[in-house]
């Protein structure tokens, strides 16, 4: 609300100046412009004039600002398609975790694996060998 009454004062300020602005500056100003080939003259206050420059200012500058805003646009929606994707990708990974889980029986233990790695570091490898470094995973097809 006190937002509301700051924007409310700051525009009746602004009018109260506009209008001030246009009694200081009521001096009339002859515009020449050409219509169908025949010149024509209106006289039109200093005040107006600058009013009239500052309105198609600002229309130019907003027509200006479409490109780059039409790119931002764009790019928040590619950013949130990704997202989605992200999103739908982690739902699956998580059903696929929640049947695992599922699989197991509440009541039996798995049985623990045995860790391969430290087996081959205990027997070392033999003469002639060369000990193999560990592969990485293979790449999820569906990963971003």
């Amino acid at each position: 609300m006190g937002r509301a009454i700051l924007i409310v004062f700051i525009l009746l300020l602004v009018m109260a100046y506009l209008s001030l602005f246009l009694a200081w500056n009521a001096k009339l100003q002859p515009v020449v412009t050409w219509q169908l080939g025949a010149q024509y003259t209106q006289e039109l206050p200093i005040g107006v004039l600058f009013i009239l420059g500052v309105v198609v200012g600002a229309v130019a500058m907003a027509a200006a600002l479409t490109g780059p805003w039409n790119a931002l646009k764009q790019a928040e929606a590619q950013a949130r398609m990704v997202l989605d994707r992200a999103k739908t990708k982690l739902r699956s990974q998580d059903d696929k975790i929640k049947q695992l889980t599922a699989q197991l029986t509440p009541g039996k233990a798995a049985a623990p694996e045995p860790d391969l790695a430290s087996a081959a570091t205990d027997a070392g490898p033999e003469e002639g060998e060369a000990a193999e470094a560990p592969k990485p995973p293979a790449e999820d097809p569906e990963t971003l």
